[in-house]
């Protein structure tokens, strides 16, 4: 997918040492990422991740205002995720804790899709899963699925922006409406936009087979980034995440 405005999304063509690494590296500090956001509940280790995400976004060289316009995108969200944890009796900390949560793993799959291409992407996804091969698995098409989940929110996300762009000319304006007036014309659009981005990823994946992409087959690419010392130290930095996780549990 094309750059197009900063859009969550779009491939954002930069050097950067972010968009030079492997991809493989990238996904699985992915995996490691989400497995530490699932269970922790430690404010100072939802902090620590935070801070290696900064760090990260610096160096990815993507401007920050498109990261800046994900989060304030989904304000309302955070004032509804607030409601409900302050009616599920939640602490201040807790509560703090489960919103980093939803902006961390937004942020950091910003992020992923910014700095990495949709080929590059099914091909980190094959060989992540290829270990698997023993079990006599179809690895080439668990991983088409498993891109095309990836590529569902994303492509969602666009689809909405241009469904909701569309609505205002019929008087349903999102932009100049207040927060009751944007909730309903979110709801009012998503139904079409469901049903425009199955089309779309239908289409995605009909111009693979004329690309002559099969799943029988064993998949290549022609970029796969690169495991340097500076893969190797975010890779430690995620493998302290899951270490941090693993004391806050007493696991060991």
């Amino acid at each position: 997918m094309m750059y197009s405005k900063g859009m969550f999304g779009s491939y954002y063509p930069v050097n950067s040492k972010i968009h030079e690494m492997s991809v493989v590296v990238k996904l699985l500090n992915f995996f490691l990422f989400v497995l530490v956001m699932i269970g922790s509940k430690s404010l100072e280790l939802h902090l620590f991740v935070l801070a290696i995400l900064v760090l990260q976004i610096i160096e990815s060289k993507v401007p920050f205002r498109f990261f800046f316009n994900m989060f304030y995108g989904f304000r309302y969200l955070y004032l509804v995720l607030i409601f409900v944890f302050a009616g599920a009796g939640f602490s201040l900390e807790l509560s703090l804790v489960y919103l980093l949560k939803f902006i961390l793993v937004t942020q950091y799959l910003a992020l992923l899709v910014f700095t990495t291409s949709w080929s590059e992407f099914d091909y980190g996804i094959y060989k992540v899963l290829n270990p698997i091969n023993f079990l006599n698995l179809n690895v080439s098409y668990i991983s088409l699925v498993v891109g095309n989940v990836f590529r569902f929110i994303p492509a969602l996300v666009t689809t909405e922006n241009r469904v909701l762009r569309c609505q205002a000319s019929r008087g349903i304006d999102y932009v100049h409406s207040g927060i009751v007036g944007k909730y309903y014309a979110v709801l009012y659009s998503f139904k079409n936009s469901i049903r425009l981005t199955f089309k779309r990823m239908k289409d995605v994946n009909n111009l693979a087979k004329l690309r002559m992409f099969s799943v029988k087959k064993r998949r290549t690419n022609m970029k796969t980034g690169k495991f340097n010392f500076y893969a190797f130290m975010l890779l430690v930095f995620h493998l302290l995440f899951l270490y941090g996780y693993i004391l806050e549990v007493n696991l060991l």
